[in-house]
């Protein structure tokens, strides 16, 4: 099963014996659903990098 990791937005392969706790969330991209090839996109991963950070930030602000 390939996973996102979170930390890193990079795709990890894992097998049953090494499988992690996950979820699954549904999810809508507009009119059009992302790629995995564009997924991978080192432009994809900082944007999504950037997304994290701003969203962190905020709710340190906030306190959550």
């Amino acid at each position: 099963m390939q996973l996102l990791r979170t930390s890193t937005f990079r795709l990890e392969e894992f097998f049953d014996q090494d499988l992690l706790p996950y979820a699954i969330l549904s999810h809508t991209w507009g009119r059009e659903e992302i790629t995995l090839q564009e997924l991978e996109k080192p432009e994809s991963i900082a944007l999504l990098a950037a997304l994290k950070q701003r969203i962190n930030s905020k709710k340190a602000i906030e306190g959550d």
